[in-house]
């Protein structure tokens, strides 16, 4: 039967700025505040329009890219600074890559596995160290020129003249005159003058002008006693405790904790010291449910007793439990107090949290939890205050298969907050994006990631196969498109019995180029499955608006942008309906198009009775 012939009928579609949500009903989603996505797909949503994410590229290949990358470290010391990433067998620098696509030498390897948690802390003396731990093998400590493995024993410095020969590392420096002798663990300079770093040194000191000698080579006259320059960590009770059992660490109230790996036992040392005598907070009886503990942060409350931010310190368990302690000395009685326990979750891993402000969002199985939530809220309740509750049907499936391993960022100078699960062995892997401004969310595509981390303003990820990939970069992820897609929520028009015909859809979109014109198509009645991407729009410095120069259209420039509308012919039917918008950006350049609105017009058919 042919449908009556009416006059046609317009519809809006804004660009869904407010976040993607999964968990509203389908027939009668929610209509308060800025409007949602069924899908939001590798568009970044603004406050204003729904903007394209850019591509991503290869920054460094570790190795030979057989083992993934599984931490990104950074060390920050003014001009000095460094971005590292380590594999289960070793760490790299990469900071400067000649070559991305040839694997690098590591500065130190020989490691159990890769799992570091790192600090970076200040000493009394000013000095800047990177500390990590990893659980496994001696923490490791970066001073800004080289690294040094940490265990019980200190590492002390002793200049040297008229060397002869070489010293071997490994081997045992002896004084002649004083008997002093340690292991050698680094010699810097390679003429007649230098400086020998030795662990462990007994006997000592060594004296002025006597003559030292290396066990495997290598001799010289001592300039004097050696001088203190790392200190190893020793217990400080009768409680023993080695570096290679350290699995986390953190700085509160100026002083590092560390916790025992596989226990409920927080290390701390002094104040302003990365080294010394480590004392034992014994846990085990404020978290009644047990597990190990997994992480701890400063946290901090609105309000203290003197008035302003109360920082506190938070210790998180593997069962989802968070003990909570103020004060800045856990030796004193009235200078360390129990706050509370509180529920949170299960977390989803020891990376898996950010700061937000003074708070702490964990991600944990019901969801991306405030802690200051946590406070006033029974766990089961929790759910609602989540900041991932508008994604948590698609949260709830990801931790059912991925339940541990996930990675969690906030990309500062983009305002951008960033949850990864652990890439699956099968399927798309899932890297969520929020706006930290706006909490609107939304998923990109194509980005595996291992572990995140930023650096130099730019955001970085680490693979499978041993590569570190610098993201939102380019127009390409390596070389390969990607497609965006953006589909409002579902609309009836207010006649859900009444069928709609889609006649012409117009784009409205923001953007450098002339020819990044989106696609557009229309989904009926809540159906989820796409139609196929458009080929990729390829651009370069001559379809910039009002310019043909290239130099305007590097990357980093200013470029003009241009709205432009474009309409086009649709079809279909259905009683529900909503317009998909699609974009697959493949060049080396980033098109950087941003959509603002779909309208549309339709036939309304008369309600079935």
């Amino acid at each position: 039967m042919a449908r009556k012939q009416t006059t046609a009928r317009p519809a809006t579609f804004a660009a869904p700025t407010g976040r993607r949500v999964s968990n509203t009903n389908l027939a009668a989603p929610t209509r308060d505040g800025p409007p949602g996505a069924f899908v939001l797909r590798n568009f970044w949503p603004g406050a204003d329009t729904c903007l394209l994410r850019r591509g991503s590229k290869r920054h460094a290949t570790l190795g030979d890219g057989s083992l993934p990358v599984v931490k990104l470290m950074t060390y920050a010391n003014g001009n000095n600074q460094h971005l590292f990433a380590a594999t289960a067998d070793a760490i790299y620098d990469v900071t400067t890559v000649a070559d991305p696509m040839v694997g690098l030498s590591p500065v130190v390897s020989g490691f159990a596995n890769g799992a570091w948690s790192w600090e970076q802390m200040m000493t009394s003396g000013g000095d800047v160290f990177l500390v990590c731990v990893n659980g496994a093998d001696d923490m490791q400590i970066f001073d800004g020129t080289h690294w040094w493995g940490i265990d019980d024993k200190n590492i002390d410095k002793l200049t040297f003249n008229t060397k002869t020969g070489t010293f071997i590392v490994g081997a045992t420096l002896t004084g002649a005159t004083s008997g002093a002798h340690g292991t050698i663990v680094r010699v810097v300079g390679s003429g007649a003058t230098g400086t020998i770093y030795v662990r462990g040194v007994t006997g000592g000191p060594f004296q002025a002008a006597e003559t030292i000698t290396g066990a495997g080579g290598g001799s010289a006259k001592a300039d004097g006693a050696e001088q203190p320059y790392l200190i190893g960590i020793t217990a400080g009770g009768t409680t023993p405790i080695a570096t290679d059992q350290l699995a986390y660490v953190w700085s509160y109230q100026k002083r590092l904790f560390f916790i025992q790996k596989d226990s409920l036992k927080v290390w701390y040392l002094p104040i302003d010291q990365i080294g010394g005598a480590a004392n034992v907070l014994q846990l085990g009886g404020e978290v009644p449910l047990g597990g190990a503990l997994l992480f701890g942060s400063a946290w901090s409350l609105e309000s203290s007793g003197s008035g302003g931010l109360s920082e506190q310190c938070a210790i998180v368990t593997t069962k989802g439990e968070v003990a909570v302690y103020a004060g800045n000395n856990p030796a004193g009685a009235t200078s360390w107090q129990k706050v509370g326990t509180y529920r949170i979750g299960d977390p989803l891993g020891a990376d898996a949290w950010i700061k937000a402000g003074g708070d702490l969002v964990i991600a944990t199985t019901i969801g991306f939890i405030p802690l200051s939530q946590a406070v006033n809220r029974d766990m089961a309740v929790l759910a609602p205050a989540a900041v991932s509750y508008p994604i948590e049907p698609d949260w709830s499936r990801a931790t059912m298969s991925m339940a541990f391993g996930w990675s969690c960022l906030t990309w500062t100078e983009r305002q951008m907050v960033i949850v990864a699960p652990p890439p699956p062995s099968s399927g798309d892997p899932i890297f969520w994006v929020a706006n930290a401004r706006t909490g609107a969310w939304g998923e990109y595509t194509n980005w595996a990631a291992h572990c995140l981390g930023t650096f130099g303003g730019r955001l970085f990820f680490g693979t499978s196969d041993g590569q570190v990939i610098e993201a939102n970069t380019g127009g390409s992820d390596q070389g390969a498109p990607y497609t965006g897609q953006i589909m409002p929520l579902y609309d009836t028009r207010r006649s859900s019995a009444a069928k709609k015909y889609p006649l012409q859809a117009k784009v409205t979109t923001r953007g450098p180029y002339k020819q990044a014109r989106p696609s557009v198509s229309m989904m009926f009645d809540y159906s989820e499955k796409l139609p196929a991407v458009p080929s990729a729009v390829m651009v370069d410095a001559a379809t910039l608006w009002g310019t043909a120069v290239w130099g305007d259209a590097t990357w980093g420039a200013d470029r003009v942008r241009e709205v432009a509308s474009h309409w086009s012919s649709v079809g279909g039917e259905g009683y529900a309906m909503t317009p998909l918008v699609q974009v697959t950006s493949g060049s080396d350049i980033p098109i950087d198009v941003e959509v603002i609105q779909v309208d549309l017009t339709y036939d309304l058919a008369g309600i079935v009775t």
